[in-house]
């Protein structure tokens, strides 16, 4: 059993407004369970094993299972995260190293624009 069967099963085809009024659990709250975006605390979790008929070890094994999922799709989502930090970064230092460039070039010929012209003359740079 996963956990979604899980919850299916402790509805028994009720809403989730008329089974959060029964269990005083926020109508919210159990819809973030019952789509499988939050994870329930002790007591819900109790309360959600006896209503499905399943041994509380058994689902709170299904619970564990579900919370590992959660942990890694929050890790991947982090990582995602960082890795489009490091894009920006990276895009952001090429932008001030082409700047730089740019203007230090431009500086070079200045400078060299205002040197007088003379045949005899090197001028070293």
């Amino acid at each position: 059993m996963n956990y979604q069967e899980l919850i299916e099963r402790a509805l028994k085809g009720r809403t989730v407004n008329a089974v959060s009024k029964v269990w005083g659990v926020p109508q919210p709250t159990l819809s973030r369970y019952a789509r499988g975006t939050s994870m329930p605390d002790w007591d819900t979790g109790l309360k959600i094993a006896k209503e499905a008929g399943v041994d509380p070890t058994e689902a709170f094994e299904v619970f564990a299972a579900e919370a590992r999922t959660h942990k890694v799709k929050n890790f991947k989502l982090q990582m995602g995260n960082v890795h489009t930090i490091l894009l920006s970064v990276m895009a952001a230092f090429a932008l001030l190293v082409t700047l730089f460039m740019t203007s230090a070039k431009a500086e070079s010929l200045t400078y060299a624009e205002s040197l007088p012209k003379s045949n005899n003359s090197i001028y070293i740079m």
